[in-house]
């Protein structure tokens, strides 16, 4: 691989570690949260749940144009990870009335983040370069450690020592992911020949609904 991929390789891998991190950090709590921190029913929980995880599909498929035609993906990146913050940090304030929200910016800001990184990434590589699979392999890499790191250490810490540290470590994971991409996005561009069309931009977008982490 040329610098180019092994840099988009490498920032796309530690931003989605960390995206995937704050994602799956909540999702661990989620249940539990809403039974004993906000005291829903236990149908009422389980039934949002169910429809949360089911908008982790569907929001990505209207991001999916709006990294393609409107903004560069890298940006999409970078703002994904500070929304996912601002949810989870108001899931911090283990506030009833602005639950709805902050998994709202959640789902947005993951919808953002896993998008741009992909795109980014397939952005790198001209569709005959061999290495693109292999760039793809080290970023799945990246998602399924992260989601494992997350699901053990955000548990661990919110059901020992309270839900608002387990969701700060999420909000310190997404600032993390959008820091990555800030700081090392710049100096990604798009490959100048060969590129690839819009039409596999928007493909490699919802790929990530059949990624090895389950979708998300």
């Amino acid at each position: 691989m040329k610098a180019r991929p092994i840099l988009a390789v490498t920032l796309t891998s530690v931003s989605s570690f960390f995206d995937r991190g704050a994602y799956y950090g909540i999702r661990a709590l989620l249940i539990m949260f809403m039974l004993d921190e906000l005291k829903f029913e236990e149908q009422y929980a389980y039934s949002f749940y169910e429809n949360f995880t089911l908008a982790v599909y569907i929001v990505p498929l209207f991001i999916a144009p709006l990294l393609d035609f409107v903004m560069p993906p890298k940006i999409g990146a970078m703002i994904g990870g500070v929304i996912m913050s601002l949810g989870a940090g108001l899931l911090v304030l283990g506030i009833p009335e602005v639950f709805v929200v902050a998994m709202g910016l959640v789902a947005l800001g993951l919808s953002f983040s896993k998008l741009g990184n992909l795109t980014t990434l397939a952005n790198s590589y001209t569709r005959r370069n061999n290495n693109r699979d292999i760039g793809f392999g080290v970023l799945y890499c990246g998602i399924n450690l992260g989601s494992l790191v997350s699901t053990v250490v955000v548990s661990a810490v919110g059901l020992n020592m309270g839900f608002e540290y387990g969701f700060a470590i999420a909000a310190l994971f997404g600032f993390l992911a959008s820091a990555t991409m800030l700081i090392g996005g710049w100096w990604l561009h798009p490959v100048s020949e060969d590129k690839i069309s819009k039409a596999q931009y928007y493909a490699a977008s919802t790929d990530v609904l059949d990624s090895p982490d389950g979708g998300t």
